[in-house]
């Protein structure tokens, strides 16, 4: 019999007052292995994946002290363990440090040459980015000082910390820089235009994986005239 699981066999003999039969039992054994990873969703930092299962023969034991091998798509080498008492396994792999999708694979065997194997898949994704962008003021006269802030923020709430913004005046193509600190913040004095009318502020902050824009409105008055000295008289 080469098919794992429970097997009936009969056996039939003519006798003189009819056909005798005699049925036995018989269970051909196999190992069956579960396996599951947490998260099964994560971020490139992530440093530590959590690999568990269990094996359990076909007829009902428990796999218990049988040597496991798990190897994960990106990493090189495998990871060892063995089952307890209870047929259980766990192991800590490093999280892969890229998004993409990783197969997990474990394998299992016994003594007697039964073999068990099992694949998982893990989505490592880029996290994304907020960005906000505040001007003080908002309104203000040619070649005045304005100041521009803002805060970067993964989707996680962790800041994006010592990271390059780059602000430009759409219209001017002038450019400037800042560096968040260490709750994601930023913030620098800028020169309005000498010009009057409406201008887009655009800021852009950008990771290994992800990047993010946002974008404010700056207007810059005419100067004001004074009638009072042109209608005084000479």
């Amino acid at each position: 019999l080469a098919v794992p699981g429970k097997h009936t066999m009969c056996l039939f003999a003519d006798a003189p007052h009819g056909t005798g039969k005699e049925c036995v039992t018989v269970w051909v054994p196999a190992l069956v292995m579960t396996l599951a990873a947490s998260p099964s969703e994560m971020f490139p930092d992530q440093a530590v994946l959590d690999v568990s299962g269990s094996v359990v023969y076909n007829h009902g034991a428990l796999g218990a002290a049988l040597p496991v091998t798990v190897t994960m798509d990106g990493v090189s080498g495998s990871f060892e363990t063995v089952t307890d008492a209870s047929g259980r396994f766990f192991l800590n792999l490093p999280g892969p440090g890229r998004p993409g999708t990783y197969k997990i694979r474990a394998a299992v065997s016994d003594s007697h040459g039964l073999l068990a194997q099992s694949a998982i898949s893990v989505i490592v994704r880029a996290k994304k980015i907020s960005l906000t962008l505040n001007l003080d003021p908002a309104e203000t006269l040619p070649l005045k000082s304005v100041r521009v802030e803002g805060i970067a923020i993964y989707e996680d709430s962790m800041p994006m910390v010592n990271r390059e913004v780059a602000i430009e005046i759409e219209e001017t193509r002038k450019r400037h820089f800042a560096l968040t600190g260490l709750s994601g913040e930023f913030a620098l004095q800028i020169e309005s235009p000498s010009t009057p009318g409406d201008y887009n502020i655009h800021a852009e902050v950008s990771d290994t994986f992800s990047r993010a824009e946002a974008l404010a409105k700056l207007t810059v008055l005419s100067e004001p005239i004074d009638l009072t000295e042109r209608l005084m008289p000479p």
